[in-house]
């Protein structure tokens, strides 16, 4: 029964699944949390945010204990009693311990520096998370963009099939009634072929679309995978290109990694000078040791442990005088690195907003183009329909009629591709102006 009941739950999951179609805010949440790039940086966080704290944790003291526990065995020469200036055969066991501890007093925030830039690392590891997830959901755009041309270009496909069909099968009564001749049977019989060719290659193309997206959504189920539409009022976009521009720079990651770097660069050159200056440790040791000589009349061996303590401090400064003027150097270098990380920063936001202004004048020029598309398919709806008429009456010939048809189908598909070329550059857009949730 169990095993049963599991099969039934598996079967309703699956078909849920089937039935469900994707929006696109569906696809980039499912990546999101399931993508394994995302997970793995995720994990570096994690990496990072343990050496956050191990650099942290170095300003304790460390401590550490010590036990040693010795025998000897050999010939030692005797300076007291009956027997002085003889070798005589010891053995003797011996035991030690020991607490000892040592921490850095002074050593001109060099610790508080090297904390600051893994904190710095910390943030680059999210920022690097973030970007990861706005690369992914533009390829998520594209791809999900791709599947919406594809069905609408196989929705039209259908239509001038089913309506071929119904030609074909007209002209086929048409014939074996004598009213017209072979060969205008022959032609529709070939358009037909042409048209049920590019309606199975729509449906291939389509089907490619939904498993590449499944792919890149990295989906376990990718065979009962669908996408809905969306529409034109839901993502028109409203802002102005200084609007964009000026969100994207706020809210990219990868301007906040440049800035991050810069700050990275500048931390490194107070983190050089500290070691002109001194560096100040205190050691401390708290033990005590025994010793018993076999075949010697020896104090208690409890009594030398417990009587024999001993405690040691002590205050080491290190002093640097020459290291061949390797710190010098390096504060150049991390003064130059600097120089370049600013200047990193600011090609990436030119970068950025040239890729904005870019795609902002593409997504103007594709609205011209839908608008354009839009006409141009309302008038060749218009010829198409006239022609329709006049070759039913015999005004024209089928190569007229099917020209003038075909010239309506691709005005169909350019009002189609520009469609959703418009909805994708909006979409684009829209995404750069977003901020990368956590």
């Amino acid at each position: 029964m169990k095993f049963a009941s599991t099969s039934i739950a598996l079967l309703l999951s699956i078909n849920t699944f089937s039935q469900h179609l994707w929006d696109l805010q569906d696809c980039l949440s499912y990546a999101y949390k399931n993508n394994l790039q995302i997970k793995e940086a995720s994990l570096v966080q994690q990496i990072q945010a343990k050496e956050v704290k191990f650099q942290k944790n170095k300003r304790l003291p460390a401590l550490s204990a010590r036990i040693n526990n010795g025998f000897s065995y050999g010939f030692q020469q005797v300076f007291s009693g009956e027997f002085v200036g003889q070798y005589k055969e010891i053995q003797s066991y011996r035991n030690n311990g020991a607490v000892n501890a040592s921490i850095v007093l002074w050593n001109k925030n060099a610790q508080k520096i090297r904390i600051k830039n893994e904190e710095i690392n910390l943030i680059n590891s999210l920022l690097a998370a973030q970007q990861k997830k706005f690369e992914l959901q533009l390829e998520i755009i594209a791809k999900y963009y791709s599947v919406l041309i594809a069905k609408e270009r196989l929705e039209l496909a259908k239509q001038v099939f089913e309506n071929r069909e119904k030609q074909k099968e007209n002209k086929e009564k048409l014939y074996q009634l004598g009213n017209i001749a072979r060969n205008l049977l022959s032609q529709e019989k070939a358009n037909w072929i042409q048209d049920w060719q590019t309606y199975q290659t729509e449906k291939i193309n389509l089907k490619k679309a939904l498993f590449e997206l499944a792919i890149l959504l990295q989906l376990p189920n990718k065979e009962s995978f669908d996408v809905a539409d969306v529409s034109e009022e839901s993502l028109a976009l409203e802002k102005s290109l200084e609007e964009v521009v000026h969100l994207a720079l706020s809210n990219r990651a990868s301007i906040q990694i440049a800035k991050e770097k810069v700050e990275f660069s500048k931390n490194e050159i107070g983190n050089y000078k500290t070691q002109y200056y001194p560096k100040i440790t205190l050691d401390y040791s708290l033990g005590s040791s025994a010793q018993q000589v076999f075949e010697n009349e020896n104090i208690a061996f409890k009594e030398q442990f417990r009587n024999n303590f001993y405690q040691y401090a002590s205050i080491a400064i290190q002093i640097p005088l020459f290291n061949q003027g390797n710190t010098k150097i390096k504060i150049q270098q991390a003064k130059i690195k600097t120089t370049l990380q600013e200047l990193q920063l600011e090609q990436e936001k030119q970068n950025l907003k040239n890729n904005i202004e870019t795609l902002y004048f593409d997504m103007l020029a594709a609205k011209e183009n839908y608008q354009a598309a839009k006409e141009a398919e309302k008038q060749t709806k218009e010829v198409s329909l006239f022609s329709e008429k006049s070759y039913e009456i015999g005004a024209i010939t089928a190569f007229e009629y099917t020209g003038m048809r075909n010239e309506y189908v691709l005005s169909q598909l350019k009002k189609i591709q520009s469609k959703y070329e418009l909805l994708f550059k909006q979409q684009l857009l829209e995404s750069y102006t977003l901020k990368m949730k956590k």
